[in-house]
């Protein structure tokens, strides 16, 4: 099962540690026969006021600061230029939503991207405009851990309970996606699926709930849990030892963490939560929780019918 991309994006800041994203994209576009473009978003942040002062028109001073970046993007490419040539574009604007909007016009169907951490997100392996493509981009992103290795030793899949149609079909597509990406890795595929009783502690406490019957109630939990793995795995024609099927009671924000580092997890894929057809995307409060404390690479992805509220000028 081998991705079938067609357009990769990949966005590239000018900083040194990158070059771990730029051999995993040139990698997997040479493997894929996708078209690869690296895009740099540079930001105006000089007052008309400073360039007037200074003598230099605006203008003159966004042409030299856009053709620095130009070439220093071809530079950075220059050791895989082999593997892939790619385009090379630099563009103005808010870095986020200018590589969204790059993603509209040109439907790029996957975003690669560094996975450094700038700000206040404090404990967090991803910076803010990762984080907003997560949240806002409508094809899959991949944020690659600085020094990842590569190719990746272990990708695990994250299955959450199928709610609704659309939270099923979300999870066929991390299924999917996931075994693609060990098979172009050559890598162990996991999957997890965090359970847990609705309410166990109050029912345990004040709820009256007799023992026996509560530990009914979490044999069935974990019981339909494995079942919806197993025909999921199944579904999708994947032969997956049981020891790398992993059915953890608990929430998934506390879970997933804590299997990411027992098990050495390089990647990381999951979805991310909201209603689809609705502008203005607010990402799960578990997915939120999840991306905050993982110290891996991690893909994710959107359900179908997902409108990022972006829109093109």
């Amino acid at each position: 099962m081998r991705p079938k991309f067609k357009k990769i994006l990949l966005v590239i800041r000018g900083r040194e540690e990158e070059r771990a994203v730029i051999q995993r994209a040139a990698r997997l576009a040479k493997q894929t026969g996708a078209k690869l473009t690296a895009l740099r978003v540079l930001q105006r942040q000089l007052p008309d006021a400073h360039m007037e002062s200074a003598g230099v028109p605006r203008k003159e001073i966004e042409k030299i600061a856009a053709a620095v970046a130009h070439e220093d993007l071809r530079k950075a490419l220059r050791p895989v230029e082999k593997q892939s040539a790619a385009q090379v574009k630099v563009i103005w604007g808010t870095p986020f939503i200018e590589v969204i909007r790059e993603v509209q016009r040109h439907r790029f169907d996957f975003v690669m991207v560094n996975a450094h951490r700038v700000g206040t997100l404090q404990g967090s392996l991803f910076g803010h405009m990762t984080m907003r493509l997560m949240r806002k981009c409508p094809c899959p992103v991949w944020a690659v851990k600085t020094g990842a290795r590569s190719p990746a030793n272990r990708v695990l899949a994250a299955i959450a309970a199928p709610e609704s149609e659309e939270a099923a079909k979300l999870n066929g597509k991390i299924v999917e996606l996931a075994s693609s990406v060990a098979q172009q890795e050559n890598s162990e595929l996991h999957v997890v699926h965090a359970w847990n009783v609705f309410a166990e502690s109050i029912l345990r406490g004040r709820g009256g709930v007799k023992d026996a019957d509560l530990n009914a109630m979490t044999r069935q939990a974990r019981l339909t849990g494995k079942k919806m793995v197993l025909d999921l795995v199944s579904r999708h024609g994947l032969s997956i030892p049981r020891e790398r099927i992993h059915l953890v009671k608990g929430s998934a924000a506390a879970v997933i963490p804590r299997l990411v580092l027992r098990k050495k997890i390089d990647v990381l894929v999951m979805g991310t939560v909201c209603r689809t057809g609705v502008a203005g995307f607010l990402m799960g409060n578990t997915a939120e929780r999840v991306l905050g404390n993982v110290k891996c690479s991690v893909l994710t992805l959107k359900p179908d019918g997902f409108v990022t509220p972006v829109r093109l000028k």
